[in-house]
């Protein structure tokens, strides 16, 4: 899932996020068109000024980028300063993306990378950083921002493998209680059945021809 500030790349999508099968399909999906559409964003004119200076992808800096010592030119800050306008649409698209496929926090995560990375935009509008520093300073905060993301996921799928196991572990202690009710049941009937059959009043017919006598039990 990329997050654009120009545009930095939070690594994995929704496989690192717990989702499996039509559920992760779906995600991927969902991220392709928020990706096409910070895409296009990132074409918009008011940026042109930026493309040479600052990568897409803030760990995709060159050793140019990271060494240059100058400062934004009073055009690079123009632009820099209409990237939230520029990129509005894109973000909102990422948060809600986040909301959807990843843990509960990792919308908060996307939310502090967009807003540090302002504050790194406004320290270039003040001349307080120039293009080097502010690339370092990107690539360090995506990073960051990467690491506790790649946690978020990590223990959200411990917990998902925690809920299943206790999911699954309380399934069989009821499917064999179930079991054990049922077997009770049927002891149960076959012991009444015997009682029944014990406690059944007995019925004796004699009947004499001469000296013969014949008697019938039921």
């Amino acid at each position: 899932m990329r997050i654009l500030g120009l545009a930095a790349t939070f690594v994995a999508v929704a496989a690192g996020s717990g989702c499996a099968g039509n559920a992760q399909r779906q995600a991927e999906a969902d991220n392709h068109a928020v990706a096409a559409l910070c895409d296009v964003a990132l074409q918009d004119p008011r940026l042109v000024p930026l493309h040479d200076v600052i990568p897409v992808n803030a760990d995709d800096a060159s050793v140019s980028q990271l060494a240059n010592p100058a400062l934004f030119t009073s055009t690079q800050k123009r632009a820099l300063a209409d990237i939230d306008d520029v990129m509005a649409q894109c973000y909102t698209a990422k948060i809600q993306w986040a909301n959807k496929y990843e843990p509960p926090i990792g919308a908060s995560i996307y939310q502090a990378f967009f807003q540090q990375e302002r504050v790194l935009r406004a320290r270039a509008i003040r001349d307080d950083t120039g293009i080097g520093q502010f690339n370092e300073a990107r690539a360090a905060l995506l990073s960051k921002s990467n690491e506790m993301l790649a946690g978020a996921r990590q223990q959200h799928a411990h917990q998902q493998a925690e809920e299943a196991a206790r999911a699954a572990a309380a399934w069989a202690a009821f499917n064999t209680s179930l079991q054990q009710t049922q077997q009770t049941q049927i002891m149960q009937q076959q012991l009444n059945q015997q009682q029944m059959q014990m406690n059944r009043p007995v019925t004796t017919n004699c009947s004499r021809i001469g000296y013969q006598v014949n008697c019938t039990t039921w």
